[in-house]
């Protein structure tokens, strides 16, 4: 069996000899690939290992609506904005059940809230390398209730 267990010795890309390290990747200022290297000391029969972190950029983007608050039954269209264009879109445009739908992808998306209340939206944006960035909304649509007209006919 080759090495003898330890003590063991580390080489990070940039220098570092720490056994772990926390790297804040930057995709568009860093390399996105670190290497270390890890010796038991021995020269024969050494062991050593070389691992590859790859790190890939996160989405990045925003959603907006065409119409913000009105009354029921209220159509709005939502679109997000991102800067790959193979990003994939999931939304939750509201309380699953309670007048929002969840589980909706794509991108331009529509809805029509049936009911009076506020309504948060969710974006969760996925990149082409798996990465994720989800963006809330809290009672970002507002619904007002059909108004109810009453009179009373006074004759005379």
């Amino acid at each position: 069996m080759p090495g003898n267990g330890g003590p063991y010795t580390y080489n990070w890309t940039g220098g570092s000899t720490a056994s772990n390290i926390t790297i804040n990747g930057n995709y568009a200022t860093a390399p996105n690939l670190y290497t270390v290297n890890i010796s038991d000391g021995c020269s024969f029969p050494g062991a050593a290992a070389v691992f590859t972190v790859n790190v890939n950029p996160g989405p990045s983007g925003y959603f907006t609506a065409d119409v913000l608050k009105g009354c029921a039954p209220l159509h709005v269209n939502f679109n997000a904005v991102s800067t790959s264009s193979t990003d994939i879109f999931n939304w939750t445009l509201g309380p699953i059940g309670i007048g929002g739908p969840g589980g909706v992808t794509g991108n331009p998306v529509a809805y029509t809230y049936a009911n009076a209340g506020f309504y948060s939206i969710s974006l969760n944006i996925t990149n082409q390398f798996g990465c994720t960035k989800d963006t809330v909304a809290a009672n970002y649509i507002e619904v007002y209730p059909v108004p109810v007209a009453e009179f009373n006919a006074n004759p005379g």
